[in-house]
């Protein structure tokens, strides 16, 4: 008998090849708003004025998405004066000075005055920062004021016409740019502005103290606040700048810059002030920092950006009333 036939081995049957697991898909980055592209100066736009590279349209757009919380200076850190960190120039037009800049969501916003040649009298106009660029773009926004401040009161925006014996805080309506002037009757300029308690303020003198409420801002009423400040002699080189800012972990305590006026040489240099709102005391620092090199140093604003406060001025080589190109500088600040 014959063996049986060998049997043939039957071949494996192979997996059938899966697809690969569906891949999670990356939210893709949202871009950031960016302005309108750049314009030409609209027909008769004169000479004296920057000329505009974005429209009052998106500064309306950012002034009114601010939301309403938000509405507010920021606190800051410095319980003592701060020490400067970087000195760094913004490119601007020549004959603009008086950059007040403040911090929004979108963008950090600029108020500046600009000379209406062969008019005698001041204009503001409104720009964007470019940090990253050490620049600033300008709008076709014109407000009639000087040497521009800006502060918030009960959730409104105000920029102040800083003018010599007639100061003036504009409420500014956030979706039109339109203005509502409010005089103030305290004579002089370089007033500190800031809100404590649901009520505005303003230092008028630093030594001796002069400090006065605003009881009423749309009937104009102000009050002078007595106070006794203690070794306080008189000193009327120390002269406001920005306004004040409130210390962070604090309800009652203010900060701010202004400039000492020195003569032969004229000279304006920063100093640093605290007002402590529970003893009605204010301290005042001088700050010798060499980086403040120009002839003329005035504060202007102090704003955030980039988890760093920067403490902006006009400055000038020579004196304001002569016919130059100024200069605008930031300084990066460490408490």
């Amino acid at each position: 008998p014959q063996p049986p036939p060998p049997q043939k081995q039957q071949p494996k049957p192979q997996p059938k090849p899966q697809p690969p697991p569906p891949q999670k898909q990356q939210p893709k980055p949202q871009p950031k708003p960016q302005p309108p592209p750049p314009q030409l100066p609209p027909p008769g736009w004169p000479a004296y004025r920057p000329p505009p590279t974005i429209s009052s349209q998106y500064i309306r757009e950012v002034l009114s998405s601010i939301p309403p919380e938000q509405l507010k200076l920021p606190d800051v850190p410095f319980h003592r004066a701060p020490s400067i960190v970087e000195r760094i120039k913004i490119q601007t037009f020549g004959k603009s000075i008086f950059y007040s800049f403040f911090s929004t969501p979108r963008e950090t916003i600029g108020v500046f005055r600009v000379e209406a040649f062969g008019a005698g009298s001041f204009e503001l106009g409104i720009c964007t920062l470019d940090m990253a660029g050490s620049k600033v773009r300008y709008s076709d926004a014109i407000i009639p004021g000087e040497d521009p401040r800006v502060f918030y009161a009960n959730k409104q925006l105000y920029f102040v016409d800083n003018y010599m014996n007639r100061n003036r805080m504009l409420r500014v309506n956030r979706n039109t740019l339109g203005v509502q002037p409010l005089q103030v009757p305290m004579q002089g300029k370089n007033l500190s502005f800031f809100t404590h308690k649901g009520f505005l303020y303003a230092i008028f003198w630093f030594k001796p103290l002069r400090l006065f409420k605003c009881l009423d801002i749309d009937r104009i009423r102000w009050a002078e606040i007595p106070v006794h400040q203690k070794n306080a002699h008189p000193d009327s080189s120390y002269r406001g700048g920005t306004p004040g800012y409130r210390v962070g972990g604090s309800e009652d305590i203010f900060v701010g810059f202004g400039h000492r006026t020195t003569m032969s040489p004229l000279r304006h240099r920063p100093f640093y002030w605290k007002m402590d709102m529970r003893s009605m005391q204010v301290e005042i620092h001088d700050m010798p920092d060499s980086r403040f090199s120009s002839n003329l140093v005035d504060p202007t604003s102090v704003f955030w950006y980039q988890n760093s406060f920067y403490l902006a001025t006009a400055e000038s080589s020579q004196w304001w009333f002569v016919n130059q190109n100024y200069e605008t500088y930031l300084y990066k600040l460490k408490p």
